[in-house]
Parts: C-alpha cells; sequence; structure tokens
C-alpha cells in the first residue's frame, strides 16, 4: 500500500471517530444535564430557562433523600424481580420456539411462522382491552403475572433465535444425537451454549423493555406495594411542589437508570460477540 493510500486511509478512521466521540457527546449530554441538576443545593433557583453546565455545590445526598422521600427500596426490588423473571421466560421460551423453527420439521412450520410475523404488525392498543379482559378472568389482575408470563411468546425474540440458530450447521446437532443426546439433552447442552450471543443480545433488550415499562404496571397493579420503578417515578412527580423537589426528581430519575446500566455491562461483551460458521468456538 502506498503511502498517498495509506494516509487517505488513516483520515478516514480519524474522521470516524469524531464522529462517533461527536455522537456519544451528544447522547450523554441529557444525563449530564440531570446529573448537574441533581446536585445542586436546596436553596438553587433556576433563574433562566437555560440548563446549567456545572453544579454551584455538590450536594451528593440529594441522590440517598431522594431515595428515602420517594420510597424507592420496595419498588426497585420489586421492578428488578418483574424484569429479571420477563426476560428469563422469554429468553427460554423464545429460544425454544426460535430452535423448532429453524432446525425441526413438521406441518405447518412455515404458514405459522409467517403468522407470527404478521402479528408484530397489530398494534398493542388493538389487543389491550380484550388482553385485560382475560386477565380478569384468569385472576391475574394486581400480581406480576400478566407482566411475566405473556413474554414467553414474544415474537420478535422468536424470530431473533430462529435467525440466530439458522446459522448452526445441522451436522453439529446431528453429531448430538449421535452420540446420545435426547431431545432436552439437544437443547440445554448444545443449543443454549450455542445461543450466548443471541441470549445476551435478548437479555439486554429484555431487561431494558421490561424494567422501563410503564404502561403494563399502571394498567394491572393496583397495590402500591407493588408498584414499579416507573409508576413510583410518577407518584414521586405528583409532588414536585418546588424546585429542589424537581431537584430530587432528577436524582431519583438517575438512580433508576443504575440496573439497565449494570445490566448492559455485565452482557456487553457476548452482545458484540460473533459465533463461527460451525457454531463452536477454537
Amino acid at each position: 500500500m502506498s503511502s498517498g493510500v495509506r494516509t487517505r486511509a488513516n483520515g478516514g478512521k480519524v474522521l470516524v471517530y469524531i464522529l462517533l466521540i461527536i455522537g456519544v457527546i451528544i447522547s450523554l449530554f441529557p444525563f449530564y444535564v440531570s446529573l448537574v441538576h441533581a446536585l445542586q443545593p436546596d436553596y438553587y433557583i433556576e433563574s433562566s430557562g437555560a440548563p446549567d453546565l456545572w453544579p454551584l455545590e455538590f450536594r451528593f445526598e440529594n441522590f440517598a433523600i431522594a431515595w428515602e422521600k420517594g420510597n424507592f427500596s420496595r419498588a426497585m426490588l420489586n421492578t428488578v424481580f418483574i424484569a429479571a423473571a420477563t426476560t428469563a421466560v422469554k429468553i427460554l421460551g423464545s429460544c425454544m420456539a426460535g430452535y423448532a423453527f429453524a432446525k425441526r420439521d413438521f406441518k405447518g412450520k412455515n404458514v405459522i411462522f409467517a403468522i407470527l410475523m404478521l402479528t408484530i404488525m397489530i398494534p398493542d392498543e388493538v389487543t389491550m382491552v380484550p388482553t385485560y379482559m382475560l386477565m380478569l378472568k384468569l385472576g391475574w389482575v394486581n400480581t406480576y403475572l400478566p407482566l411475566i408470563v405473556p413474554a414467553v411468546g414474544d415474537v420478535f425474540s422468536i424470530f431473533l433465535f430462529k435467525q440466530f440458530m439458522e446459522s448452526v450447521p445441522n451436522s453439529l446437532i446431528d453429531a448430538a444425537r449421535i452420540d446420545g443426546c435426547n431431545e432436552w439433552q439437544l437443547f440445554w447442552k448444545i443449543v443454549l451454549p450455542t445461543a450466548k450471543p443471541a441470549i445476551a443480545t435478548m437479555a439486554i433488550l429484555g431487561f431494558q423493555a421490561s424494567y422501563n415499562d410503564f404502561m403494563g404496571p399502571l394498567i394491572y397493579l393496583n397495590d402500591e406495594r407493588l408498584f414499579t420503578v416507573q409508576l413510583q417515578l410518577k407518584a414521586f412527580d405528583r409532588f414536585y411542589n418546588s424546585h429542589f423537589d424537581q431537584v430530587l426528581g432528577s436524582a431519583a430519575n438517575l438512580i433508576a437508570c443504575v440496573p439497565v446500566i449494570v445490566v448492559f455491562v455485565v452482557f456487553q461483551k457476548y452482545f458484540v460477540e460473533s459465533v463461527s460458521l460451525s457454531g463452536m468456538k477454537g
């Protein structure tokens, strides 16, 4: 490669890095403003519409005050439990269905899969009332079951796992059967370990979607002891009587982001991981 071509290639990489850095700064700027706002003292009065870019004082105790004042302890435990259970159910059910659609032959497979894909186009508002009536008849209202159980048939997750399973060679599955694995052993010992990147992707997306869900808990949960973080934040919002309450609201919102960030950090290395065509790692 000549020096001129190498220089242009290096210049292109530098430009890409600059654009990525700018994108990161733009994405993180709202979080930075929220952090600055959350650290303001109790006597702080906003004098202009423009956000401050540096706190007058560093009042980290605002986070503790917001946690106690908003009663987020129970809500956080409730939300993490719902999100973890929903994600586990979604991964297990979708992985089984994706494996069946990708590697098993049964009558009407393509038709059933096509119908499942068509259901993606149905807005949630169309099924909201019938679903609520079904949950009411089952006696599941004011429990966590309506928020967890339906995740077993999440269509997007089934599609994701089916597409991933198709990259797993049939020879790997046939070899496991020749070694004496039954279908359950094949699924638990071969399919699931091979699907780590897809599982990690769905763990991040599924946990985030369930954790941030506001409409589902709002519809099905009436007991305040069962409230999620999103409902508790909305309840906390009703008590914004002063600017300091808004400061505490910023602190509460930042606290609510912590579990999602932790899940991403734990699974991010698998999120970017790819698998070889053989479905095996060297």
